[in-house]
């Protein structure tokens, strides 16, 4: 997953952030069946079946 892609487009905004940590998980339920709709589209790289999340601040 790219996480520079939402930083940019807030930094682009005006606004900074700092990320204070990021870990990934496993797709839940929905991500997991919505899996090959998102591959189709270019969203999730083939075969990806986690998610990064991080805890921004500033």
């Amino acid at each position: 997953m790219e996480s520079s892609k939402p930083r940019s487009r807030h930094e682009s905004q005006g606004l900074s952030i700092d990320i204070a940590s990021r870990f990934e998980i496993p797709f839940g339920p929905v991500l997991s069946s919505r899996r090959h709709m998102l591959e189709a589209r270019g969203l999730v790289a083939a075969g990806q079946t986690t998610e990064e999340l991080g805890n921004s601040f500033r």
